[in-house]
């Protein structure tokens, strides 16, 4: 009887405590906070953190990691620490540079400060910051010493890696002329300053790798047009050399693109930088100025800026070499081999030739070429390459990419040309993770080991050593673990990448004892958590922390599409020490940060929890059967009361494939074209998330009415969900896929919204045919190849059936899907006699509703338009306007 008695009380307590609990409304999304991390110090013994709160100021958490002391900093923003670790600097909430001494406690201000700079590397000693006034005043600190000097004038300032070296832009403030720009060079550990150039104006400057010599571009004037010139200094030389500019040997017709987009080899011998033609702009015809003109060009294929690639020799000033040839066709960035084989680059050009495929159909073509920079020499070595990884191993002695169609991966050698498949002995992703390439399943390179000995691929769950020769049979370095626990294992990585412009994907060298630290996701449990991989000839595997939480996940992309999704915040570690910083976060644990050495104990840093004083949520993972042989599975989104004894309104949500997301956390958010769970949540709705199984190539509208039919009967079976009472809604392909839904479902759902959804796949075709044929559209077909497809895909032809009441979204100027297909759809379904339809067009908006008044006018639209149908609540004004 006691128990009885104590069970009644502790459900009358959750009753009282829930109902204390508030109702969201637009305060509670305007005043949410958020947190993100600015940085780590190199030691670990530091870490910063922002906390916004929705539309008010910010605030900077500065605190130590192993002692209690931190600093709130209200209204300040972003951080520096110093290389050693004895510093923090930042900005107040206006134009005050913060200098906090992290040892002593101490904070100083310094006024008018429009940007400042520290060394990446060196002792920590210099910071230069830039006042107003004077044409720009430089000032240049010892933080060590205190000692200041000052240099007027100045509009660019950079010290090189090691902060031995500072380089100054600068011009006479009582003579702001061309001539009296000037370039100086100052070596900070010897106190000697030259001035090096007298031409200008100096615009973006780069180091070389040993930090001895820089290039920099000139704004230089010839014949009272501007154009600018690459100019080089190597320390001993008396002044700075020019490099290139127009009348350079292989300049005629070109120009420097001044885009910063330039570097030197790591060798110091070649600077590879971006040139393009010079373009008269045509501004009509010249009889007749109202006439436009536009010529047709290969579809798809785009040449912005006419850019080409260069490279320019040091021991031959006088020669530039294109390495990207200004014929080829390609939106791709050039790759260049890095390191010791830096005489290679490899480009992704669009063919003009085209391909077919199997069943005739005509698709883009692209090719793989090696490019010789010293030469220009071409050589293609793959052709018809399906998008995916490609790069070059750390040596340059390999050619790596992984094919997405075959589901395997091959090496071309570049000194024999040699191309292997060097994966045939691990298992292949399943066809439909491969079938458009959104998620590749294993399309990257965790590392090489020294030498290009070996590589570190993966498959769906495993990590494997492979031979880049394909003679050794590959090694599983994590046993089978993965694959055995249906967990998905990937890399975590704390290098940066080193080019500005080119696109490298080379992963570093690893040793044979060196340990990785993997992600790991369970793919039946949704469980995450860390292992470590220490390698060598019996590779270990460790487990560190695993459970219903998210450390680190690499997830599909579809994810984002639920609206108010926590941020994914990749961990960062200090630089001198195993000191990490990772975010953790849970459906009801809010995303706050943590501090960690060993991946295990889990030190809290930010301590925000502003869900606890809402009705919340919790999830639950749901599978059921779609069709015989195919199981789905998804989120359902309770109320934390919920009682099985009420009825519940449900809407449901999709998106690609977002069960993945089943313990992330969703800050409240506006609806931006999607929904925001939370908050339907909090008002009394089930909410559940299907993943959509495209099993069936051409047929993706059918395939997503299967899945969301399928999970609505399922839940229509039990007695808490009203099964009359259900609702739609789904943004860009989600709304595409409510609008062929609702052509399909008969009387099943009682309410739905698209947004941003298009309906006549052959309008749309003309728009983004790459899309339909071998993109998201999933179609697999042109529409001259097959228009049956594009037909029984397109919810328009079946018009006349829909019966469900809709609510169409738009913004005025939305790029991908035009409002146009949006009042086509409209209006086809007005002529259909559907009176129960609406159409929400938001002005200044494109693809996403953006602006933060729309968007609380669209959730509080949707709101009432749910609310009549699902709850039914008397209908707003809006509902009856005409």
């Amino acid at each position: 009887m006691r128990h009885l008695v104590f069970s009644i009380i502790l459900i009358h307590l959750n009753i009282v405590l829930w109902s204390q609990k508030k109702t969201m409304d637009i305060q509670t999304i305007s005043e949410w906070p958020t947190a993100k991390c600015y940085g780590i110090s190199n030691d670990g013994s530091y870490a910063a953190f922002g906390i916004d709160s929705g539309l008010h100021k910010g605030m900077l958490v500065i605190q130590a990691t192993r002692r209690p002391w931190k600093r709130n900093l209200l209204g300040y923003r972003d951080v520096t620490f110093t290389e050693d670790s004895k510093h923090a600097i930042f900005f107040d909430g206006r134009d005050s540079l913060c200098i906090l001494d992290l040892d002593k406690d101490s904070l100083w201000m310094i006024l008018s400060v429009t940007s400042f700079k520290t060394p990446e590397e060196g002792d920590g000693s210099w910071l230069a910051y830039l006042q107003k006034g004077e044409g720009g005043k430089l000032r240049l600190l010892n933080l060590l010493t205190g000692k200041i000097s000052i240099f007027p004038g100045v509009s660019g300032y950079f010290f090189n890696k090691s902060g031995e070296k500072l380089i100054i832009f600068s011009q006479n403030p009582a003579n702001p002329q061309a001539a009296s720009f000037s370039v100086v060079y100052i070596d900070l550990e010897k106190g000697n300053m030259d001035t090096i150039s007298r031409s200008g104006p100096a615009g973006s400057l780069v180091f070389d790798p040993s930090g001895k010599g820089f290039a920099y571009l000139d704004n230089h004037s010839i014949k009272g047009s501007r154009a600018y010139v690459l100019r080089y200094y190597r320390e001993g030389m008396d002044s700075a050399m020019k490099l290139v500019d127009s009348s350079t040997p292989g300049m005629s017709g070109m120009e420097i693109l001044d885009d910063k987009g330039y570097f030197f080899s790591d060798r110091c011998d070649m600077i590879f930088f971006r040139i393009h033609k010079k373009v008269t702009p045509y501004h009509g015809d010249a009889t007749n100025p109202d006439v436009s003109v536009q010529k047709s060009s290969p579809h798809y294929i785009e040449r912005p800026l006419d850019r080409v690639y260069a490279e320019i020799m040091l021991n031959k000033p006088n020669k530039i070499v294109y390495i990207r040839p200004d014929n080829f066709f390609t939106r791709e960035n050039l790759i260049l081999s890095v390191g010791a084989n830096e005489n290679y680059a490899l480009d992704v050009v669009y063919s003009k030739e085209g391909g077919r495929r199997k069943d005739g159909s005509a698709y883009l073509r692209r090719d793989i070429y090696l490019i010789k920079t010293s030469s220009g020499e071409l050589r293609i070595i793959r052709k018809d390459w399906p998008n995916a990884y490609l790069a070059f191993s750390p040596l340059g002695k390999y050619v790596l990419w992984y094919d997405t169609e075959k589901g395997a991966w091959f090496t071309y050698q570049i000194d024999n040309g040699a191309i292997r498949n060097i994966s045939r002995k691990i298992p292949r992703p399943s066809k439909s993770d491969r079938a458009t390439g959104l998620y590749k399943g294993n399309d990257e390179a965790t590392g090489w080991l020294e030498q290009d000995e070996k590589v570190l691929l993966y498959d769906q769950y495993d990590v494997w050593k492979v031979d880049p020769k394909g003679i050794v049979p590959p090694e599983n370095v994590t046993h089978g673990y993965g694959r055995r626990n249906h967990i998905r294992f990937r890399p975590i990585t704390f290098t940066k990448d080193k080019l500005p412009f080119l696109v490298s994907n080379q992963p570093s060298s690893i040793s044979l004892g060196d340990t990785l630290l993997l992600s790991a996701f369970n793919l039946s449990t949704k469980e995450n958590g860390l292992f470590s991989l220490t390698l060598g000839p019996n590779s270990r595997l460790k487990l560190l922390i695993m459970g219903p939480e998210v450390y680190h996940v690499f997830s599909r992309y579809s994810l984002t599409a639920i609206r108010g999704l926590a941020d994914q915040f990749y961990p960062i570690k200090a630089k001198y020490t195993n000191a990490y910083i990772f975010q953790r976060m849970g459906p009801n644990k809010f995303p706050n940060f943590y501090y960690t050495t060993d991946c295990i104990h889990f030190d809290q840093m930010t301590k925000l929890e502003p869900n606890t004083n809402y009705k919340w949520y919790t999830t639950q993972f749901v599978r059921w059967k779609i069709r015989e042989g195919r199981q789905g599975e998804g989120i359902l989104y309770k109320p934390e009361d919920f009682d099985p004894r009420k009825k519940y309104p449900i809407i449901f949500f999709y998106y690609e494939k977002t069960a993945d997301a089943l313990n992330y956390f969703i800050h409240p958010a506006f609806a931006n074209g999607a929904i925001n769970i939370p908050w339907f949540v909090n008002h009394g709705y089930l909410v559940f998330v299907p993943d959509i199984e495209y099993y069936k190539a051409g047929y993706p509208g059918e395939c997503a009415f299967e899945s969301v039919q399928s999970s609505a009967l399922y839940f229509a079976r039990f007695p808490w969900v009203n099964k009359d009472r259900m609702g739609l809604q789904g943004h860009s392909y989600g709304g595409w896929e409510t609008n062929y839904i609702v052509s399909r479902s008969g009387h099943l759902f009682a309410a739905a919204v698209s947004a941003a959804g298009y309906s006549d796949l052959i309008s749309s075709f003309s728009d983004d045919s790459h899309y339909f044929e071998s993109g998201q559209g999933r179609i697999g077909a042109s529409l001259w190849d097959n228009p049956n497809l594009y037909i029984q895909n397109s919810p328009v032809f079946n018009a006349s059936k829909v019966t469900t009441p809709l609510l169409i979204v738009h913004g005025k100027d939305d790029g991908a899907v035009s409002l146009q297909l949006a009042k086509e759809w409209f209006n086809d379904l007005q002529t259909a006699n559907k009176s129960e339809l609406w159409l929400l067009s938001y002005g200044g908006e494109g693809h996403t509703i953006g602006k933060t008044r729309n968007q609380m006018d669209l959730t509080n639209k949707l709101s009432e338009f749910f609310d009549y149908y699902l709850k039914g609540e008397g209908d707003p004004q809006w509902m009856n306007a005409r």
